[in-house]
Formats: C-alpha cells, structure tokens, sequence
C-alpha cells in the first residue's frame, strides 16, 4: 500500500533528533543497512518503506521481510 500522510509527516520528523528521542525510533536507509538489521534481529523493526521506483518489494528476499512487517510504499 502507498504510504498515508500520517507516515510521511512521522518520517519527516525522524530526520530531526528531537523527534526521533520523543517516539523511540530512527530512520534506516539503504538495502544493504536495513537487511544487516533484518539479519541480526536485534532490534525491533515496525515498518518497511521502500522507494516506488526501485521495486524492491518484488524481489523474493525483500517479499519475505515484507510479509512479515507493514509495508508502504514512497512516491
């Protein structure tokens, strides 16, 4: 599903410390962090939000973590 406007607005705001303190959670980028932490299972993941245009989601290693969690995608 396409991210809500709800989602946008939180991801805006992780990128300041501010918020990211208040609501306990950061932002991770990139394919190669995010399957690092997806591995490891150290850490919590709440939701995955993959760029429209790289159609990740399609790619049978990402569908898996991605049946798993809440999924959304950017525009």
């Amino acid at each position: 599903s396409t991210a809500s406007n709800r989602q946008h607005t939180l991801l805006r705001k992780l990128n300041r410390k501010k918020y990211r303190y208040k609501e306990r959670l950061f932002l991770l980028e990139g394919a190669r962090a995010v399957k690092q932490v997806i591995t490891n299972q150290e850490i919590h993941i709440r939701s995955l939000f993959f760029d429209e245009s790289q159609r990740y989601w399609e790619q049978s290693n990402w569908r898996r973590a991605a049946d798993e969690l809440e999924v959304a995608t950017l525009s």
